[in-house]
């Protein structure tokens, strides 16, 4: 009897826990749907006129997601599905923002690279903790859920992530929960996974001890594959989930927080419970029923008048809300017809200002005006470091600043009302240089600026080279004076021929191994002569040593005889052998020994340091020992054909650097050809052609390699471009070629793909006039020169 009488109580005393419980389950339900109500009439998010102006210019905001189910499901795109996409699509509905989903990679990591390239702009799930290598500009959370510990279905739970140190836990690789691990708990040994759904399976097999992960996601995974697996525990972390922005797009931030601001609790709660479905005990005792329906009709009739009252009282504050906004927007109407009044009255005080301050400058004396012109610009012109005079319409000096006088070593007084002419251009045995050959007198006759290198001579009679800016003063079309600016450019033109010369090392460091090798053929070819060559003599010397005791005896000779052991000894040494292949043999080694020395002077040639000063040379000359110089680098790959005009005139220039430009061009070549048979097997040419046209010599230089990207073909001879994988190339080569054909020949030089594949290098130099019509003396002269 007491047993039972305590089973029944028990069985009260439990059903009335539960019926408790649930009544305090119904008051939540009742506060929440009063909420939804409430939120239901929420005023809709109000946008500044900057925020409207975006959303009005249409501009569209990419996105891109992985697969990371239910929250987001790029398996069915299109559409974009997921818990994500639902909230994007409230987001892009209530605010008219336009977002358009752009597919990546299939992992994490390809997300987070598309950012980082900028061909997104939005990320939609972020935790703020999350590292990428580029900011954010982050919104308030529109979901929070735990980062939660899952084990085999046998394992004990878990209430601290500590208890898991030491041991293998899996994470998603590139994931919160692996950056969570990273940070807080370094003595747990991490696994990185590549999703959620490979670390439930290694768990399941044994081969982590653990694996945190989204609850959502974890769920989902969890009823989708029936792994041997259970939720253990929760972490400490939550995982709230922020869009992050593009920081060039803060009007998206705020634009965006205040749609989430108006999301009501009900839309929440729908979007929740679309994608993410918790599981529910089925089985439910009857008496258990009758006792919530109960206790559910003794909570509800009360609460259901307070609901009614509170749907009409929120009726009541839509009306208020509206009411406000009609006011905020006739506030804010009567805000900008302010503004526009105050910045009229504002230009109109500003106008008043600036009319006043005319007025006073007006006031002041034309005496105190030029004084102060005068020392201004008397401080500007004792400033600088360049040296800056001006001459009238006749070339006579009007006024020098300090620099000049530095320069030239003349005094003020000695320039001031002096032909800057007669002072300064000289040649270099002191004669005044003809007019007609002084760009400053030509510019006082004919008008126009002018810009370029020249010498200056100073007083001492020593010259320098400068760069010189030169622009004439005109008043009414005519032509009264001209401001000159130059400086020295001593340093620079000796620093550019250091660099030079250590270009031309390193192109002859980096030659040097093909060079030893051109050179190993010969010098191989002529050991093996001179071997034989040695063999030779030792066995004519045994043979002359036999023949001289066979005819040296007292007694006579029979000469029959004689003759007869002559021929057995001629055999016996293969004399015959010898006569026939001695001559061959040397000849050989004498091509050997003139191609060493082609190479030897080839290399003496360019790596001759020179004085950077230019002489009269034959170019053809210099493309030949550029050719030999360069042959290992070409000869592997490549056919590379000559056509030099004969008749090419010599012209004044520094032979080693041109000798260098044309190994740099051949060497482009033979890479870019080498580069096409990697993909496309096939013969390589590399052509050279020299002509000479009325006023200048051309040089082309062709091959049928991969050719030049029609983008780039401008950007070629930039210092330090270079279209060639790393290690390959340095970017100074054509810059180089560049340099000495335009700026010191004052030359073109065009780079430009051809139709039957390759590249066309011309260059195209002015020669001396009078250097053509001494070419038959000079031609000599040159050819020694180089």
């Amino acid at each position: 009897m007491v047993s039972a009488f305590s089973r029944y109580w028990r069985h009260s005393v439990s059903s009335f826990r539960k019926c408790t419980a649930l009544f305090y389950c119904l008051v939540v339900l009742l506060i929440l749907h009063n909420a939804c109500v409430t939120q239901s009439f929420a005023v809709d998010p109000l946008f500044t006129q900057e925020e409207k102006a975006f959303i009005e210019s249409g501009q569209v905001i990419r996105y891109s997601e992985v697969n990371w189910k239910p929250l987001s499901d790029i398996d069915s795109y299109p559409p974009y599905q997921g818990l994500i996409a639902d909230y994007l699509q409230l987001i892009q509905e209530q605010s008219g923002l336009q977002l358009k989903f752009v597919p990546t990679g299939p992992s994490w990591q390809d997300v987070l690279d598309s950012y980082l390239q900028q061909k997104i702009e939005l990320i939609p799930a972020l935790a703020k903790e999350d590292r990428i290598g580029r900011p954010f500009l982050y919104t308030d959370p529109f979901a929070v859920f735990p980062l939660v510990i899952v084990t085999r279905s046998n394992g004990d739970f878990i209430s601290e992530t500590s208890q898991l140190s030491g041991k293998r836990v899996g994470a998603g690789k590139g994931y919160t929960s692996a950056h969570f691990l990273q940070t807080n708990y370094p003595d747990i040994h991490l696994v990185e996974t590549a999703n959620v759904s490979s670390g439930l399976k290694l768990l399941s097999k044994g081969d982590i001890d653990a694996f945190i992960g989204h609850l959502a996601v974890v769920s989902y995974n969890m009823n989708k594959h029936n792994c041997d697996v259970k939720i253990a525990g929760k972490t400490e972390f939550n995982f709230e989930h922020r869009i992050g922005i593009d920081p060039r797009l803060p009007q998206v931030v705020a634009i965006i927080n205040k749609v989430l601001a108006g999301v009501s609790q009900k839309e929440h709660n729908q979007i929740y419970n679309k994608w993410v479905r918790l599981q529910r005990d089925e089985h439910i005792h009857s008496r258990m029923v009758l006792q919530i329906i109960g206790g559910a009709m003794l909570v509800l009739l009360p609460l259901g008048g307070l609901t009614l009252f509170l749907v009409v009282n929120n009726r009541r504050l839509k009306q208020i809300q509206n009411e406000l906004e009609s006011s905020r927007n006739a506030l804010s109407e009567l805000n900008t017809h302010l503004e526009e009044k105050v910045a009229e009255r504002t230009a109109e005080v500003r106008q008043a200002h600036e009319s006043t301050k005319i007025l006073l400058e007006e006031k002041k004396t034309s005496e105190s005006l030029a004084r102060e012109l005068a020392d201004r610009n008397e401080l500007i012109l004792q400033s600088v470091s360049e040296g800056i005079f001006g001459v009238d319409q006749n070339g006579h000096t009007t006024f020098v600043n300090v620099a000049v006088e530095k320069m030239l070593g003349y005094s003020a007084d000695e320039l001031l009302g002096k032909s800057i002419h007669q002072l300064i251009h000289k040649t270099a045995d002191g004669e005044v240089l003809p007019e007609d050959d002084c760009p400053l007198c030509l510019m006082l006759k004919k008008g126009g600026p002018y810009e370029e290198e020249g010498r200056y001579c100073s007083k001492d009679g020593s010259c320098f080279p400068v760069q010189i800016h030169a622009a004439p003063l005109e008043k009414n079309d005519e032509i009264f004076g001209a401001v000159v600016v130059f400086r020295d450019i001593s340093e620079q033109l000796l620093h550019e021929q250091r660099m030079i010369e250590t270009q031309k090392f390193e192109a002859i460091g980096q030659l040097a191994a093909g060079v030893a090798h051109e050179l190993r053929t010969p010098v191989q070819y002529i050991e093996t002569n001179v071997t034989f060559f040695g063999e030779a003599i030792e066995d004519v010397f045994a043979y002359l040593r036999d023949e001289e005791e066979l005819c040296g005896r007292d007694e006579e000779i029979d000469w029959q005889q004689a003759k007869n052991k002559l021929l057995v000894l001629q055999e016996k040494y293969d004399l015959s052998y010898y006569q026939e292949e001695l001559p061959s043999s040397l000849a050989e080694t004498l091509q050997g020994v003139h191609q060493i020395i082609k190479i030897v002077q080839s290399m003496k040639e360019l790596s001759h340091p020179g004085e950077g000063t230019s002489t009269v040379a034959n170019l053809n000359r210099a493309i030949e020992n550029a050719v030999t110089i360069a042959k290992n680098e070409w000869k592997y790959v490549a056919e590379l054909n000559v056509d030099l005009d004969p008749d090419l005139a010599p012209f004044r220039c520094n032979p080693d650097s041109w000798i260098q430009m044309v190994i740099n061009l051949i060497v482009n070549c033979a890479h870019a050809i080498e580069e096409r048979q990697a993909s496309t097997p096939g013969p390589g040419l590399i052509e050279i052609r020299t002509q000479e046209s009325e006023k200048e010599i051309v040089l082309w230089v062709m091959d049928n390699g991969t050719g030049v990207d029609e983008n780039k073909v401008n950007e070629i001879f930039k210092p330090f471009f270079t279209t060639k994988k790393v290690g390959k190339g340095t970017g100074q080569g054509l810059a180089f070629a560049h340099n000495l054909v335009v700026k010191v020949h004052k030359g073109s030089i065009t780079c430009a793909n051809r139709v039957e594949g390759g590249v066309m290098f011309e260059i195209r130099v002015p020669h001396i006039p009078e250097e053509k019509e001494n070419r038959q003396r000079t031609a000599d002269e040159a050819e020694q020169e180089v």
